[in-house]
């Protein structure tokens, strides 16, 4: 989601001082992949996917990731002109999805390198940093500053409150 080069300006490495380039690299996938599961969207390079969901009987269908826009194609039981996308959502414009019917969703999910909700690209730099400035063990008694209030901050709006 971001690039090497804006870790390494993040975290004030020089772009000549390859040397841990592995480590930020790791540490850029590890971010991305705890974002990913924390908030279920692909935050990685642009992908196709494919989503089986079941009708509810109301007009909108909740997508496991949201999609790009103008990139969701539904098989061949409803009509491009039938459906508009609302984030993770798509809202049948006219009718509903037919409670119990298995509808077939393609979409592309995800974000060119160092693109994406600048939030997001925030969240991942403040892990990153954290992580990077605190790999080595903790000790006893010491104060410590913990990002994780940022990065509850940051990406809280695009968590779904589950019940």
């Amino acid at each position: 989601m971001i690039t090497m080069a804006d870790a390494k300006l993040n975290i004030r490495v020089s772009d000549e001082a390859t040397f841990e380039d592995d480590l930020i690299a790791d540490l850029v996938s590890s971010a991305t992949a705890y974002l990913e599961r924390r908030i279920g969207w692909h935050l990685g390079p642009v992908a196709t996917r494919t989503a089986w969901v079941y009708g509810n009987g109301t007009r909108t269908i909740w997508l496991p990731q949201p999609p790009l826009l103008d990139s969701v194609d539904i098989e061949d039981l409803v009509e491009d002109e039938d459906f508009g996308v609302r984030g993770a959502r798509l809202i049948r414009l006219d009718g509903v999805w037919r409670y119990g019917q298995e509808y077939t969703i393609t979409y592309e999910a995800g974000f060119a390198p160092g693109e994406g909700p600048p939030d997001l690209l925030q969240a991942v730099r403040l892990i990153v940093a954290g992580w990077y400035e605190h790999r080595e063990a903790w000790a006893s008694g010491t104060i410590t500053s913990d990002h994780k209030q940022g990065v509850d901050r940051l990406v809280g709006a695009y968590e779904r409150v589950r019940v």
